[in-house]
């Protein structure tokens, strides 16, 4: 068979890096406008590939709405490919359900269009996570075209295979070892068009599978090679039928490539292999302040938001915020591309996705309150007095979860309200915590009246929320009372911490040792702080030579004990530590100037949790650096469990070790633990990297790296758009984590809902019983004679009534860890998302406080695949492991 050379013309478009978004947008507006007119003027310019993405098209339309339909028609006529993807984001930074947004949007916006390419491309994505075969087999796509974590020369690996996901899904797998621009421009004169084949055909042969061979016409921003038309004519010509040269398509290439690969290898897993500069591994850690206000945004749509919104509409109360959903998930999405999230471009780039979080999270946490008050206001109040307040704590885990909530209640100040006493919803007494007292004035707001204020004493309380039911709530009745106003709470007067589960000490130099009462093992010297120096850049972590660690291991710690109720215990400790300021002029060495380093965290233990709080505050004022907190097994562990999209991933002690790299750091999502059977779980907000250390016998989570450049390869001249002096994430910082040792009879499912319930905790409003008595304005400006305020009725008067606590969605099953509850996508029915975090089948139930009509399971474009049966309002399902389930369901 004759070889078949496939020529892919595309771009490969990064929204932002080395230029911002508006920036770049100028070179995307050159590129579509450029692609149009030579599309139009030169039929034999067959195709062009924009990078498997559709943003670029709204992008483009911003800014040139009337070449909408020219742009389109060339879409339609297959001249232009787009989709599957929203964007390129990054795998690992973002959730699984951000992955399925993802596409779900692109599709979307390609079918609009009448046009879906059907290639998973994933072209410089640092890593590959283990369900993309799964994911994208969700979506009817069954390949993948990709360039990074996959070692192509180790063992004589092919580049054509079966990439084997978590839950044994298998799609055909395209490795570019040569990358996406092997034929990034083709020569015009004949002779060097035809050195440059024979030169990609020699590197392509020595992994090659079939006799296709992938010509990547493109790279980074480049528009199209406006002669490549009359090159491949000429190439033609000169080879004759030596040889096949097509301008042609990623799909095609792979349907060739099928229809040759009859014994593909298989690889299974994760796709991490590399050197550091391969994965570029140190992106995990860079500018943490993004990923920590990531995980924020994405846990307020996908725990908070949407679950919530399910449950008004499924208690008749206010409607789904649909709408405000998909520009918040657009809005989202933008901060997801791979050199946005991973935090290695320049620093106005970092500026505007901070820009973006904050109004984001300005329009979501808006949108949450509304359907959060809508839920609170249906709640039955009968027997409460006109001066009560009622309280609600959600829940949006599958699991009962405790709490302590802090929470700010206001009184009238014409009320002289002096004390106050809280009951739950089985009408017992609560204890509480008063954190401040202050008088304000309280803004008051209408559609239909002028603003106000109201004067106001404002208490801000803390208590210990017990037991909040899985997805739902509870609530807490307020009221007025004469008698003292809070309990006395225990003197915590020793360094220590105990519930039914554990005990925790405090050592002289702060570190902890914790003991399980479950399992009867002790960990010793928990929460050690280790600072390196840190001589690479915002991609990869390098280390300095002749560095040694410093630890807080030396040092003595304050600890001081915080006055707490009956169901929660507190303790302070506080380090004063000083490091080197930065690295030494040349950066052979550290300086020898020095900076404070305060540091301080705060351990709580609820009554009943299986794991200690701990909450790290610090001033990062030393640069280049990086500042791990360790925490040690007594002995060396075959390996660890790490939290994934999707997954729980159980990587060997040895894994990565094979690589030169300055750091063996691995990913984990939400959570990470040393030990496989039994060890220590660490749970974590926004903290993405970690590595077994210490001979394999600690568990080291990294807080924070300050590097200040992207180019940092040795050269010995300056870049001169190398310094970003933000990337040192100088400031104050605050970081949430949680010790959970484990044993035998803690499954990887257990630990991976806890992750889960942690990560979101839970949320409470309030608001009076008698609303009317704060109902205030001006409803005319002048101040007219007419005083009285102009009112609308309630839409939800005379709905039935909630009761005092409740839980609205049940997901049981021994493996299932919920990963969304939603409105269907194009539909009105609620979508259940979960998957089995285990190695085994299980069976999972589905029940719905409102009831059940009828039920499919669905593809992850929320299509029903399958009808399935109920019985008793409830769903039960066999889920094979590792599989993502995702159910519709009708109410009623």
């Amino acid at each position: 068979m004759k070889p078949s050379f496939h020529v892919i013309s595309h771009t490969h478009w990064d929204r932002e890096w080395y230029l911002t978004f508006e920036q770049f947008r100028f070179r995307l507006v050159d590129l579509i406008n450029g692609l149009i007119e030579l599309l139009e003027s030169d039929p034999e310019f067959e195709v062009f590939h924009l990078d498997g993405q559709t943003i670029v098209l709204e992008d483009y339309f911003e800014i040139h709405p009337e070449n909408k339909e020219r742009l389109e028609k060339l879409i339609r006529e297959g001249r232009i490919l787009i989709g599957p993807w929203y964007l390129q984001n990054d795998e690992y930074l973002t959730s699984g359900e951000a992955t399925i947004r993802n596409l779900q949007t692109g599709i979307t916006m390609s079918r609009q269009i009448d046009k879906e390419m059907k290639v998973g491309y994933l072209p410089d994505q640092f890593g590959n996570i283990s369900q993309i075969p799964q994911i994208l087999r969700g979506f009817g796509i069954g390949n993948v075209v990709f360039g990074r974590g996959y070692d192509n020369f180790k063992s004589h690996q092919e580049q054509e295979f079966l990439w084997e996901g978590a839950d044994d899904s298998r799609i055909t797998a395209i490795f570019m070892p040569n990358w996406y621009n092997n034929a990034q421009r083709i020569p015009e004169d004949p002779a060097k068009a035809l050195k440059t084949l024979k030169l990609i055909q020699a590197k392509i042969d020595e992994r090659k599978q079939t006799n296709n061979y992938l010509l990547m016409n493109g790279v980074d921003h480049l528009e199209a090679q406006e002669n490549l038309s009359g090159i491949l004519k000429g190439l033609r010509e000169t080879l004759g039928d030596e040889v096949e040269i097509l301008h042609t398509t990623l799909e095609e290439h792979i349907r060739r490539v099928e229809a040759e690969l009859l014994s593909p290898a298989v690889q299974k897993g994760e796709m991490r292999a590399g050197d550091d500069y391969h994965i570029l591994a140190g992106t995990l850690s860079a500018r943490v302040y993004l990923k920590q206000e990531n995980v924020k945004a994405q846990d307020l749509l996908e725990k908070w938001i949407e679950p919530l919104a399910v449950w008004a509409r499924m208690s008749g109360l206010g409607s789904y915020p649909e709408a405000y959903l998909t520009y918040l998930w657009k809005s989202l999405m933008k901060n997801h591309p791979h050199d946005s999230i991973c935090g290695c471009s320049q620093d106005e780039v970092h500026e505007h996705m901070m820009d973006r979080f904050e109004a984001l999270m300005e329009a979501g946490e808006e949108t949450l309150r509304r359907q959060a008050l809508s839920l609170l206001r249906g709640i039955n109040q009968e027997g409460m007095g006109d001066d009560d307040q009622l309280i609600a704590v959600f829940n949006p885990s599958t699991l009962p979860l405790s709490g302590w909530i802090e929470q700010c209640i206001d009184f009238l100040e014409k009320d002289s309200v002096q004390s106050f006493r809280i009951f739950n919803a089985k009408g017992e007494e609560v204890p509480y915590q008063i954190i401040s007292q202050t008088k304000t004035r309280k803004q008051r707001l209408s559609p239909i009246n002028l603003p106000t204020e109201l004067p106001v004493d404002r208490y801000t309380i803390g208590f210990a929320a017990e037991q909040v039911p899985g997805q739902g709530y509870t609530s807490y009745q307020v009221i007025p009372s004469q008698l003292p106003a809070a309990f006395e709470a225990p003197q915590n007067e020793e360094s220590k911490l105990e519930n039914e589960f554990l005990r925790v000490t405090v050592n002289p130099n702060g570190s902890l040792n914790l003991f399980d009462k479950i399992t009867g093992e002790t960990y010793e010297q928990q929460l050690i702080f280790v600072d390196d120096a840190d001589a690479g850049d915002l991609y990869v972590f390098k280390y300095l030579h002749g560095d040694k660690s410093l630890t807080s291991a030396e040092l003595r710690a304050q600890v001081q004990a915080t006055v707490t109720t009956e169901g929660y215990q507190a303790v302070e400790i506080g380090w004063q530590w000083e490091l080197p300021a930065s690295l030494a002029t040349g950066g052979a060495s550290r300086s020898e100037d020095k900076v404070g380093y305060p540091i301080k965290a705060m351990l709580g233990l609820l009554r009943h949790a299986r794991h200690l709080d701990v909450r790290i505050e610090l001033d990062n004022a030393a640069k280049d650096h990086r500042l791990r907190v360790r925490f040690p097994i007594a002995n060396a562990v075959p390996g660890t469990l790490a939290g994934g999209q999707f997954d729980v991933l159980r990587r060997e002690a040895s894994s990565g070790k094979e690589y030169v790299r300055n750091a063996n750091s691995q990913p984990n999502w939400k959570w990470a633990a040393a030990g496989w059977e039994q060890g220590m779980a660490v749970y974590n907000k926004g903290l993405h990297e970690y590595e077994l250390t210490e001979a394999d016998t600690a568990l080291d989570l990294t807080l924070i790296r300050s590097v200040g450049t992207i180019f940092g390869r040795p050269n010995p001249l300056p870049h001169e758009n190398d310094d970003n002096p933000l990337g040192q994430c100088q400031g104050i910082y605050t970081f949430e984590l949680a010790l959970r040792p484990f044993g035998a009879s803690d499954n990887a499912a257990i630990l991976a809902r806890e992750a889960e319930a942690y990560h979101h905790g839970l949320r409470s409003y309030v608001v009076p019983v008698r609303e009317d008595k704060w109902a205030s304005g001006r409803p005319w400006v002048q101040d007219s004679e007419i005083g009285d305020l102009f009112s609308r009725p309630d839409p939800d008067a005379g709905k039935p009534r909630l009761p005092r606590e409740a839980s609205f969605v049940m997901l049981q099953g021994d493996g299932a860890v919920l990963s969304a509850v939603k409105k269907r996508l194009g539909g009105s029915e609620i979508a259940v998302r979960f998957y089995n975090a285990l190695d085994v089948p299980t069976s999972a139930c589905l029940t719905l406080a409102a009831g059940i009509s009828r039920a499919w399971k669905a593809d992850l474009m929320e299509q029903p695949t399958e009808e399935l049966q109920t019985e008793n309002n409830t769903v039960t399902v066999q889920v094979k492991p590792k599989e993502i389930m995702t159910i519709l369901v009708q109410t009623g």
